[in-house]
């Protein structure tokens, strides 16, 4: 029955993606890092 918490909120983890600059460069699609990601998360 997959990995669902009952009564948890479904998320779209393409919507939660984010672009970061490394090393000079744009990288699309990375996780956003652990306070915006909570912030996410608690909204």
């Amino acid at each position: 029955s997959g990995a669902h918490i009952p009564g948890a909120m479904l998320v779209d983890f393409l919507n939660i993606r984010t672009s970061r600059e490394i090393d000079d460069r744009n990288v699309r699609y990375m996780t956003p890092g652990k306070a915006e990601f909570e912030e996410l998360m608690q909204s």
